[in-house]
């Protein structure tokens, strides 16, 4: 039996390597609030009762908006222990940011005067 080192030698070379603690696979299963940015621009905001299992997999809305965003984008994370607190903390957050991306804002009935086309983030 061959060690990990006489694989990795013969293997072909990963673009990048990227490892998981158990921690990590916990929270991709907890409630979250996840932003989308551009710079300081706020994109977009979204929240998933069930993590970022359902996000970054699933042909949903958000999965696309997601896997829209460019180079130099940055995606945040934001973890929560209730359904109910990250609802309100995607509420708070689309409130105070307005990214241009949401709809409108569930708080003040704000509207971006002018929708840019949907999963452009460019």
């Amino acid at each position: 039996m061959r060690n990990k080192q006489e694989v990795q030698a013969i293997a072909p070379e990963p673009s990048h390597i990227m490892k998981l603690s158990r921690q990590v696979f916990k929270a991709y299963r907890q409630p979250c609030v996840y932003l989308v940015f551009k710079g300081a621009e706020a994109l977009y905001v979204g929240y998933s009762a069930h993590g970022l299992k359902r996000v970054f997999t699933a042909p949903t809305i958000e999965g696309k908006r997601i896997a829209a965003f460019a180079e130099g984008d940055n995606v945040e994370v934001l973890f929560y222990t209730t359904i109910k607190d990250a609802s309100l903390a995607e509420a708070f957050y689309i409130h105070f940011l307005h990214p241009r991306q949401n709809s409108y804002c569930p708080s003040c009935s704000f509207y971006p005067k002018t929708m840019p086309p949907k999963f452009e983030f460019n």
